[in-house]
């Protein structure tokens, strides 16, 4: 957030409550906790807390914890996501992304495999594989015709 956007927005804020602007001190610990929300989300802000009966003790909080997921929840599409959405090999497979399901030659079940794409720390010791080193492995027939 652009320092001058998040000034006029408190300033606009503590206005409407009838109270002096804080201290640069305050401010500046206020601006610590929301600096990284983007300039849009300050007008929400200030919307919303004009219409509050008093102005909350600790601000920073209320925006950051209260606030922001509210304007969130109105516009997903600024949600960060997480893609996790696997390879070519992967992502067809009825496990999901990042893993796989092979049945060795006279095998008789799945074994779960992890993709050598899947970048996730809860699997980190699994050893990944991609198609072609479980075919090279003998694990696997040749895949590459299908």
């Amino acid at each position: 957030m652009n320092n001058q956007v998040f000034l006029q927005g408190l300033e606009t804020i503590y206005a409407a409550h009838g109270k002096a602007m804080p201290s640069a001190k305050i401010g500046a610990a206020i601006f610590e906790r929301i600096h990284d929300l983007p300039d849009s989300f300050m007008s929400f802000a200030v919307e919303e807390l004009r219409d509050y009966a008093s102005l909350p003790t600790n601000l920073g909080r209320e925006i950051r914890i209260v606030l922001w997921p509210t304007y969130l929840e109105k516009n997903p599409q600024l949600r960060a996501r997480t893609d996790n959405g696997g390879c070519d090999a992967c992502r067809r497979s009825a496990a999901g992304a990042g893993f796989f399901y092979v049945r060795a030659p006279g095998g008789k079940r799945d074994a779960l495999i992890k993709c050598v794409c899947n970048k996730l720390p809860n699997v980190a010791h699994w050893k990944a594989w991609s198609i072609m080193d479980m075919h090279t492995a003998g694990i696997i027939p040749d895949l590459r015709g299908q």
